[in-house]
């Protein structure tokens, strides 16, 4: 419980009145007696109240209880016969106490009149389905039953397909072809940026073929097959084999005559990166 107060109640001009008439402590005494009155009071109406009562209420010595009353109607702090002035404006919520406690009886009692009631309806609801079990099953037993409450439908669910995304099957016979098994996810995405430019399955056979025999793809036990989606970004089904041109030899040549042959065409390309450049001065004629 508390009382309102307002910040500027000590520099009132009823409150300096107040205090020259019976002191110092006069101001004191009146918030007592507002304190007393927010309890025993709320409506703020002292009547029935002897002068006594009211000073022993604020903390007042009683021998001075009828100057101090008479100081508090002078300073229009308590109007006659004994009502405490202004006590509805400016402690409304106090005033209405009662009122409040009132309507929260009356409505504790509805809620517990309505779980009583529920409470009511739920036994009896039980009692007749209990007498339903215990009653002869009609024939054919009724399916379902209509007095059953009835859980809710399963809601269907979906399948989900390993590694949580759909592969297209041209792209699992991509992947079933191709020899270096790596980063799925990044070759399907890759797969799927090609849109209408993906390969068909025969080009990818043809140049899978060659591509495998390769010298780079053999290289070091397949070291340099490059990864799937950089294959497919390359569109390296396009690549062309490379040739090998192999050197020409008469065909009465020996094998001493070859690696003759050889080792001078070797001299001579050696000789032509060494020989410094020719180099022309252009002078004055």
């Amino acid at each position: 419980m508390d009382i309102r107060v307002k910040v500027g109640f000590p520099r009132h001009h009823k409150t300096r009145r107040l205090r020259r008439l019976i002191g110092a402590d006069g101001p004191l005494a009146l918030i007592e007696l507002w304190c007393y009155a927010r309890v025993s009071r709320p409506k703020g109406n002292l009547a029935g109240m002897t002068d006594e009562e009211i000073a022993e209420a604020s903390g007042w010595p009683e021998q001075d209880a009828q100057k101090y009353v008479d100081a508090l109607r002078e300073c229009h702090f308590l109007d006659r016969p004994a009502q405490l002035h202004n006590w509805r404006e400016h402690q409304g919520y106090a005033y209405h106490a009662e009122e409040r406690s009132r309507s929260a009886k009356r409505a504790a009692s509805v809620r517990w009149k309505d779980k009583k009631g529920v409470a009511d309806r739920n036994a009896k609801r039980n009692a007749t389905r209990s007498a339903d079990r215990n009653a002869p099953s009609p024939d054919p037993d009724p399916s379902p039953d209509p007095d059953q409450e009835q859980p809710p439908p399963t809601p269907p669910t979906r399948k989900k397909r390993a590694g949580g995304s759909v592969c297209p099957t041209d792209f699992v016979k991509f992947w079933e072809l191709y020899p270096r098994k790596v980063s799925k996810g990044a070759a399907l995405k890759a797969w799927k940026q090609l849109g209408a430019g993906r390969p068909t399955q025969a080009t990818l056979e043809a140049a899978l073929a060659w591509q495998r025999t390769s010298e780079d793809w053999t290289r070091d036990d397949g070291q340099y097959i490059p990864y799937p989606a950089t294959y497919l970004r390359g569109q390296r089904w396009l690549d062309e084999p490379t040739a090998t041109i192999p050197t020409y030899h008469p065909a009465s040549a020996t094998d001493a005559d070859r690696e003759r042959e050889d080792a001078d065409r070797r001299a001579q390309i050696a000789a032509n990166r060494a020989k410094p450049p020719n180099i022309v001065i252009v002078g004055e004629q």
